[in-house]
């Protein structure tokens, strides 16, 4: 299978395994916000609703780390008053919602992905670019050569 008969949204790593994505939604301002709609690789894998939970909690606390409050004000002056070392000692809000993220993925993956045969990645390790929902058997009964492989 060639690269351009895939849909948009996913492609096959080297390690056979097919990765769907699960873009951004740039149409939330100032924040950074995942699309709810399933995409349709996932169709008969998993819930749409299962899905849709796991993005829109995720979705939920990406909002609450960028609502501007006193606290991150207070927090900005501090840091800049101190050089940025007391971030050394300190984490930010986006830093603790970032680990919510990481034990909330965690904790889906066990319950529901993991034993449907997926996996949610870390939104850190793609630079909250994309969601990724990678399916760990064997997902595709062709060979995949190496130089045929989407990046």
């Amino acid at each position: 299978m060639t690269p351009q008969e895939h849909p948009p949204t996913s492609s096959y790593h080297a390690n056979g395994r097919l990765v769907v994505r699960i873009n951004r939604n740039y149409n939330a301002p100032n924040t950074t916000q995942f699309v709810t709609v399933p995409p349709p690789e996932l169709e008969g894998k998993i819930g749409a609703l299962i899905l849709k939970d796991t993005v829109g909690t995720i979705n939920a606390i990406l909002r609450d780390a960028g609502k501007v409050s006193a606290r991150t004000i207070f927090g900005n002056l501090v840091s800049c008053l101190t050089c940025y070392t007391v971030d050394l000692c300190t984490s930010s809000k986006m830093e603790l919602a970032m680990q919510r993220i990481s034990t909330f993925v965690e904790t889906e993956n066990q319950t529901h992905y993991m034993p449907a045969g997926l996996e949610i990645l870390d939104p850190r390790s793609t630079g909250l670019l994309h969601l990724y929902d990678s399916d760990r058997t064997s997902c595709c009964d062709q060979i995949c050569e190496p130089s045929s492989i989407a990046r």
